[in-house]
């Protein structure tokens, strides 16, 4: 994730990465995190998102889970 989402030099390593969270219905189902589990909700992915980055990761890079799961979207 550090790799594609802080390339520029300007950032200094800093950034935000935001992930949209459709819901779990079958047709969008979350992928399995590299534990074996699958978020349960946004608070869940955010969190299993979190725990993939190191500690100075954690401190230069935020991790928002946008919940749209009952929103129309057009």
């Amino acid at each position: 994730m550090i790799a594609k989402y802080t390339r520029d030099p300007g950032s200094k390593g800093y950034g935000i990465y935001v992930v949209f969270w459709f819901g779990d219905s079958q047709s969008c189902k979350p992928q399995i995190a590299p534990n074996g589990t699958r978020p349960s909700g946004p608070v869940e992915l955010r969190e299993q998102l979190r725990n993939s980055l190191t500690l100075e990761q954690r401190n230069k890079i935020e991790v928002c889970v946008l919940d749209v799961s009952n929103q129309m979207i057009f």
